[in-house]
């Protein structure tokens, strides 16, 4: 037994959605986290042995019950490298599978080509069942890419909202995106492994975990971040044959949060205005939770979604507006849309996008000192979607959509 110099950043790690709760997933992704930011915390509970003794300091070896832990890591929010085009097929990578795992729902496929006397609103497309309504996709025009939301989709068409700042033209991309949106059941659980890659004994497996939180943090001049917290329920470490060789980052270059188009209005605006906001956080309540018994995995048979109504709430900042109050006071439907673009080393622009579709506010107003200026603070918190035409899908209701492409 001896003591190692260890750097803790430098790992291999790996996930993916499990098919059977508590079985290793047959797929695994190689993931790449924030270096140094992933915390694992592994126990098993100990019951008390209490056998009677003639000797009153004859303490007993505790007994050994459920095994269980957590683990926390941060994940840069970035699109695959390939953007899913009418000309690429889509692909599958490891930030689909924890955001999956964890919000419940996720639509993605190849993107498509717009016909002929397009409008603003209005789309024809050469393929319709890549896409649904719903989601976020970009379009092309005369004034560049724009984010638009599928409200509709009849047969060869689509329609869309915020209105496009020009028509696209015939033969233009629709470029599709990953979408991830809460669904009312999810019985999702993964398996995460990480290796320390500087001792083949510094190895970790991860079993039957439910992912707890996804929160991001979307500051300013700052790359675009996912928190994420999973609960573990089986594990097993020591040298496991986990391969710290060199590996391929399938997405995109990390995202600053900057030249962000933000959209906060009633849901009855149809066009795109810019809204300044200083800050903005986002909050989810996931709702997942395992089901415990006393055979399975160590104790549980797999997850479920509990939650509860409010899933999504939004915080932000911005200078004072007293329209704001109005609102409030109105209960008035607003429709938050943000645009985070990326301009890769190709000159080709991706987009990340938080969107709460229908949302409220919910508190009166704060007026707050921001360094001597008077800034204003509210509240918003997501409902189902009333932009789409229908909302029978999870997908086409949900209160907030998260999409990366």
């Amino acid at each position: 037994m001896s003591q190692v110099n260890n750097l803790k950043q430098l790992a291999a790690s790996y996930l993916g959605i499990e098919q059977t709760f508590g079985t290793v997933a047959s797929t695994l992704y190689r993931a790449y986290p924030v270096g140094g930011s992933v915390a694992i915390e592994l126990s098993q509970t100990e019951a008390e042995n209490e056998n009677q003794s003639i000797y009153l300091h004859d303490y007993k070896s505790p007994v050994r019950g459920l095994m269980g832990g957590s683990v926390k890591m941060n994940f840069y929010l970035r699109p695959h490298a390939t953007a899913f085009s009418g000309s690429n097929t889509r692909s599958d990578h490891y930030l689909q599978q924890i955001m999956k795992a964890g919000f419940g729902g996720h639509q993605a496929n190849s993107g498509s080509f717009v016909g002929a006397s397009a409008t603003t609103t209005s789309l024809p497309v050469n393929d319709t069942s890549r896409l649904a309504v719903g989601q976020y996709a970009i379009f092309s025009s005369s004034v560049g890419r724009e984010v638009a939301m599928v409200i509709d989709i009849t047969t060869g068409s689509i329609s869309v909202t915020p209105a496009l700042s020009a028509a696209p033209v015939s033969g233009s991309m629709v470029v599709n995106m990953d979408n991830f949106y809460p669904t009312e059941t999810n019985t999702n659980s993964l398996t995460f492994q990480h290796a320390q890659a500087q001792d083949s004994t510094l190895q970790w497996q991860m079993t039957g975990c439910k992912v707890n939180a996804l929160n991001l943090k979307l500051e300013r001049d700052a790359i675009m971040t996912v928190e994420a917290e999973l609960d573990v329920k089986s594990w097993s470490t020591g040298s496991l044959g986990l391969s710290t060789a060199v590996g391929t980052d399938v997405l995109e270059s990390p995202m600053v949060m900057k030249g962000a188009t933000i959209l906060l209005q009633p849901t009855t605006t149809t066009t795109r205005t810019h809204y300044p906001l200083e800050s903005v956080s986002v909050k989810t309540n996931l709702g997942n939770e395992y089901l415990e018994e006393l055979g399975g995995v160590e104790g549980a048979t797999g997850v479920m979604r509990t939650g509860q109504r409010m899933f999504s709430e939004v915080t932000a900042k911005f200078r004072v507006d007293t329209a704001r109050d109005v609102q409030w006071a109105d209960q008035t439907a607003l429709q938050l849309h943000c645009f985070v673009p990326y301009t890769n080393s190709s000159g080709q622009l991706r987009e990340v996008v938080v969107g709460m579709p229908t949302c409220i506010m919910v508190g009166k107003p704060k007026m707050m000192d921001e360094g001597g200026r008077l800034v204003m603070e509210v509240t918003l918190r997501g409902k189902l979607n009333t932009l789409c035409s229908s909302q029978t899908t999870e997908l086409g209701r949900s209160p907030l959509t998260l999409a990366v492409g």
